[in-house]
């Protein structure tokens, strides 16, 4: 993790710190302030992305999977790079313990690569996820795609998997 952290530092430029430093908080003081007087680099870069969070609410874990979701949302968008985006999906979804966050990463990351290995990946890990990818995929893609989820999901979670995407054909 310690290796992220120096990436992160060394990932930010003038216009980043700029914007940081001139960042205050109305509450009190910025997180550049209290990063300083703490040591949080991460406190900075929750700054930076314009979340305010106190120092006792900001944990090492919160940290970590704020900063891996904010990298999978990059590693989405590369073609080249699913073993890299394997790698970090399996670590990330071990450390997030927000389900909304879960979610909403997972929704994004499906959005920016429609590639059938991607959303393989993502469907096999899961499942639920299906129900958003055929909102908008082409029929082929979606029958092609139900086949992969029925193989990897259970038949309790595939039943809840079915039901959500025919509440969802209906409601449109």
């Amino acid at each position: 993790m310690l290796c992220l952290l120096s990436w992160l530092v060394q990932a930010m430029d003038i216009n980043d710190v700029q914007r940081v430093c001139e960042a205050t908080n109305l509450s009190g003081p910025c997180a550049l302030e209290i990063g300083v007087l703490k040591g949080g680099v991460p406190l900075i870069f929750f700054q930076g992305l314009g979340i305010y969070l106190p120092p006792h609410k900001l944990s090492t874990a919160l940290f970590a999977s704020c900063v891996m979701g904010r990298m999978l949302l990059r590693l989405s968008t590369i073609n080249k790079r699913l073993d890299q985006f394997k790698i970090l999906y399996t670590k990330w979804v071990s450390l997030v313990r927000d389900r909304h966050d879960r979610i909403t990463i997972q929704r994004q990351c499906l959005d920016n690569n429609g590639r059938v290995r991607f959303v393989s990946f993502l469907l096999a890990r899961s499942p639920s996820l299906f129900v958003d990818f055929a909102r908008t995929a082409p029929l082929p893609k979606i029958g092609s795609m139900y086949a992969l989820t029925a193989q990897a999901a259970t038949s309790d979670e595939l039943c809840l998997v079915e039901k959500g995407a025919l509440a969802q054909l209906l409601v449109k």
